[in-house]
């Protein structure tokens, strides 16, 4: 009880009703909820493990101005045949914090909503002897985060927690053999968890 006390004590966190920064860089899994249809089939995109980085500016107690980036590398299905690919999947946002918690409080829970663009790789892979080729657009991507900042004993650090859903979308137009094969659209439309350390200045 003693150590949860020292943990969560005010006077161990000069951040707590501080404006401040924080740097954050966490573990993210990526779980897309929608799928789409191309060539006759349904596609889907698959969960995957990835990475993040992320910035925010406390500009007072209540409100903070957020800066994220995530990395994750999906695989590409169709519905009944299997993989047909993968694609890098970098959405970068950004966000608007309203911290909920008094400023008596250590423990930091944020919500708001975020918008920003997603970006894809190209994709190119055989299909039953035939060559498939996806131009991929970058996507417009808004959502909404909710996380967590949780002091660590050592001064300026933390830990960091957050869940977010967004909406977006992997858009291309196909090319089978070099001839026009009309378009992939498949609505991704994630949530994305993740869990790391923060460094707050």
């Amino acid at each position: 009880m003693n150590s949860l006390k020292v943990l969560v004590s005010t006077s161990e966190d000069p951040y707590a009703d501080t404006p401040h920064a924080s740097g954050r860089a966490s573990l993210v899994y990526v779980s897309p909820t929608g799928d789409g249809d191309a060539l006759g089939g349904t596609i889907e995109v698959d969960s995957a493990w990835g990475g993040s980085l992320g910035w925010e500016w406390r500009c007072g107690h209540w409100i903070g101005i957020d800066l994220n980036a995530i990395y994750a590398k999906h695989d590409i299905d169709a519905v009944g045949f299997g993989k047909i690919g993968d694609t890098s999947f970098v959405p970068v946002t950004l966000g608007l914090n309203v911290h909920v918690t008094p400023k008596s409080s250590p423990v930091d829970v944020f919500l708001g909503p975020l918008f920003g663009y997603a970006f894809y790789d190209d994709l190119e892979t055989e299909v039953d002897g035939f060559t498939l080729k996806a131009d991929v657009d970058a996507s417009f991507v808004y959502g909404i985060n909710l996380g967590i900042e949780v002091p660590a004993p050592k001064r300026g650090w933390a830990f960091f927690a957050a869940v977010k859903y967004l909406v977006t979308e992997y858009d291309a137009d196909l090319v089978v053999d070099g001839a026009d094969a009309g378009n992939l659209g498949v609505a991704v439309d994630p949530w994305v968890g993740q869990f790391g350390i923060a460094y707050r200045y």
